[in-house]
């Protein structure tokens, strides 16, 4: 990947963090700057890098962070068991709207559209808004052809 970045390549930039808990500067680099890294890698497909990012996340103490990555990272990948484990494992129980709408995404890749449903609706009704999110992610494909998802979506939108 050749984005500048301050002088050097993303790719390079990204190798430091990973590598470093402290910045050249001294500053502390927080867990939501791994997740950040974490979700980066995982776009280019550099699943093992991405696993290395999220966990770095847990280390500098944001096991959120990692569970939410890692959650993700287990979506693309296909291990929709794992990834739900994951994110359960996140929020202690508590129900949090974006972890309601991952649960939906990874519920709608596996094909479970009943439970996918349940949790876009719980996702909703906690105040998720991300309707560009929803509308572009590939885990929906086979649920926007259904009305009912439909008409959830478009109660929310207004």
């Amino acid at each position: 990947m050749l984005f500048e970045v301050r002088g050097c390549l993303l790719q390079d930039a990204l190798k430091r963090r990973l590598s470093l808990v402290f910045s050249p500067l001294g500053f502390f680099v927080e867990g939501r700057e791994f997740f950040g890294d974490g979700r980066a890698l995982l776009f280019q497909g550099r699943y093992p890098d991405a696993a290395l990012a999220f966990q770095r996340a847990k280390e500098v103490g944001s096991e959120d962070y990692e569970n939410l990555g890692m959650a993700q990272l287990s979506l693309a990948q296909g291990n929709y068991d794992q990834a739900i484990a994951y994110l359960l494992k996140r929020s202690g129980g508590q129900k949090i709207a974006i972890d309601r709408y991952w649960l939906s995404a990874i519920y709608s890749a596996k094909g479970d559209r009943e439970k996918a449903l349940a949790t876009m609706q719980e996702a909703l009704a906690l105040g998720f808004r991300d309707f560009a999110a929803v509308d572009g992610s590939p885990y929906f494909a086979s649920m926007r052809s259904d009305p009912r998802f439909q008409q959830l979506l478009s109660r929310y939108r207004h």
